[in-house]
């Protein structure tokens, strides 16, 4: 984040437990430090890199 990219986060690639602190831990994580995406959208970009 220093150098000026942004973290991505697959938010269906990663996972805990339960359900309430994974969707607390993706919620600060985009509010925070990253970009929280899905899986289609990390493919799509992944598309888009040459």
């Amino acid at each position: 984040m220093q150098n000026g990219f942004v973290p991505l986060v697959v938010a269906d690639a990663c996972g805990e437990r339960d359900e309430r602190p994974h969707q607390a831990n993706l919620f600060d994580l985009s509010k925070k430090y990253a970009e929280v995406i899905t899986k289609d959208q990390a493919i799509a970009l992944m598309g888009n890199v040459a």
